[in-house]
């Protein structure tokens, strides 16, 4: 059950408009603050190992781990429990950012990938191989940039951990969603991704999201497309968008990276976020995406694996 990644071209005239309007950020997610370097930066990321976080952000980092291919971290992966009752190949579906799986300056695949449970490889039972044909992704061409705004629609992926592995006590993973059903825009998130700064995953437990409109940087051009400030940067590709609704917790969007404009020049972490200039953005999972992953499901629970 090999997945085919479909190979498109932008034409000339598109690029040079798209190169007049962002800046290429593709995988460098940003950090955001007031906007005054006095203060601080303001990175509401806490991490894993701050034991004085509430108890509710360490459960989530529990949740997550990184994608390690070819002798390095390509970002990050969170586990979610799969939506259907009937379907038995394994409790756990692992997701993530289909680009992390490339080497985007190539644009091949990489060679070898693994899961590294709370991004801790060295600990027994943290390291889980994978296999391509486990993995189900949307229509990313790794070819592309992915902080062209017009990219990202099909940039998400699911996978699946072989039904072999054994999570620790306490990994449950998130339960799946829309954010159609949580309200109105500007949306209450939360975040859970990697740190690549310090090594340790991270939770930021209030942020907020808007649909991408065709005023801003992601010029709405794909559904699906939300933009946020939930603090990330280099590793967070693949982590999770979450939401909060009475008293449980919903995986609803998968990190792509930032946006920014050309005239602004590179942000700085801690500016102020503005979706006409700076933002993060990320793929917001609906009922397509859902449907792709109850197929996919379908497929191994009918031994396409």
């Amino acid at each position: 059950m090999q997945r085919r990644f479909p190979i498109s071209f932008l034409a000339a005239s598109t690029r040079l408009l798209l190169l007049a309007l962002w800046w290429p950020a593709p995988l460098s997610a940003l950090v955001f603050g007031d906007g005054d370097p006095g203060n601080g930066i303001e990175d509401d990321r806490v991490l894993a190992g701050d034991h004085h976080s509430a108890p509710e952000l360490r459960d989530w980092l529990q949740q997550a781990g990184t994608i390690f291919c070819d002798g390095a971290v390509r970002g990050s992966a969170v586990l979610a429990t799969q939506p259907a009752a009937d379907m038995t190949p394994s409790d756990l579906i692992l997701v993530t950012a289909a680009h992390v799986f490339y080497d985007l300056e190539l644009g091949q695949r990489w060679q070898r990938c693994f899961y590294h449970h709370q991004g801790m490889a060295a600990r027994p039972g943290y390291r889980v191989p994978l296999r391509w044909e486990w993995v189900q992704t949307g229509d990313f061409n790794p070819l592309s940039n992915p902080s062209h705004a017009q990219q990202g629609a099909g940039d998400w992926a699911f996978v699946w951990l072989g039904g072999q592995w054994t999570p620790p006590e306490g990994t449950t993973g998130f339960r799946l969603g829309t954010l159609s059903a949580g309200g109105q825009p500007p949306f209450k998130l939360a975040s859970v991704a990697w740190h690549s700064q310090r090594q340790q995953l991270g939770a930021v437990g209030a942020c907020q999201g808007v649909w991408s409109g065709h005023d801003d940087l992601g010029g709405g051009l794909w559904s699906g497309q939300l933009l946020d400030d939930c603090d990330d940067a280099d590793g967070a590709s693949g982590g999770a968008l979450l939401q909060q609704r009475n008293g449980s917790v919903v995986l609803v969007a998968v990190r792509g990276g930032s946006h920014h404009a050309l005239e602004s020049g590179a942000p700085e972490a801690g500016a102020q976020w503005n979706v006409q200039q700076r933002t993060n953005y990320a793929r917001a999972l609906d009922a397509n995406v859902l449907e792709a992953l109850d197929g996919f499901l379908r497929e191994l629970a009918d031994g396409g694996g």
